[in-house]
């Protein structure tokens, strides 16, 4: 029943200690690998509109420079559609926003966690933690997202992320894995994308304005993205 790599032993303990429970999770996650791997591709879902056209200019910061991922690195995400931009206001203080997007995830074509790939590079995560943001105006939207501080040697960064999946913003890496499989056998579709943000914080700077930064940039582009980008979400995925 088990994978061969999980000792019995292993399983006996695991039962001992959490009971009923153990085998209810360990059911999910290997529905969950089956559909992942082995259901049917959801149809392609098209962006509204190509993500080289998402805006050079929001609030106050001007689109510096468009980066090209290294093919390697493209090699590995698998990814439809991406945007790598770097943000600059009049001082030279910089924002990077990457869009991450799938028209459909199937055998290993799927969103990249940054968790797995920023330690890659060299920087660790520090005080991860959910937080929600509202934008106003003509285009309501309530954004969940993560917040995480990254450290590589005496460099600090901040960043924001989160996963938008058929218009549902998701923080859990687990849920969102879980509503692929779901949304997959509802609505025959499994597009998503990976939207992360993140600025520098200076050696002696407060991290509380750079928070208050970012969380401005993301309220202002975020609901274009959503709306005039990103394709129509299913039933029942909020927006406030």
């Amino acid at each position: 029943m088990f994978p061969t790599f999980i000792g019995a032993a292993v399983i006996n303990t695991m039962w001992k200690s959490y009971g009923k429970p153990f085998y209810i999770t360990m059911a999910l996650l290997l529905i969950t690998m089956f559909f992942v791997y082995r259901a049917p591709r959801g149809q392609s879902m098209p962006l509204k509109q190509d993500l080289l056209n998402f805006p050079d200019h929001i609030g106050i910061w001007k689109g510096a420079e468009i980066r090209s991922l290294d093919p390697k690195v493209l090699e590995i995400l698998r990814v439809d559609h991406y945007l790598d931009r770097i943000y600059r206001n009049d001082s030279g203080f910089w924002i990077s926003l990457y869009i991450g997007y799938f028209e459909d995830q199937k055998d290993g074509q799927t969103v990249h966690s940054p968790r797995n790939c920023m330690p890659g590079a060299g920087w660790n995560f520090l005080d991860t933690q959910a937080v929600t943001l509202k934008a106003t105006g003509s285009k309501p939207l309530t954004i969940h997202a993560l917040r995480a501080v990254l450290v590589s040697g005496e460099d600090r960064l901040l960043t924001y992320y989160w996963y938008l999946s058929r218009g549902r913003f998701e923080t859990s890496e687990y849920w969102q894995k879980i509503n692929l499989v779901t949304d997959a056998i509802r609505y025959n579709r499994t597009d998503g994308s990976l939207v992360r943000v993140l600025a520098p914080i200076p050696s002696k700077g407060d991290i509380g304005q750079i928070d208050t930064i970012l969380q401005d940039f993301i309220i202002q582009f975020t609901p274009t993205l959503y709306y005039d980008y990103f394709p129509e979400p299913v039933s029942g995925a909020a927006t406030s």
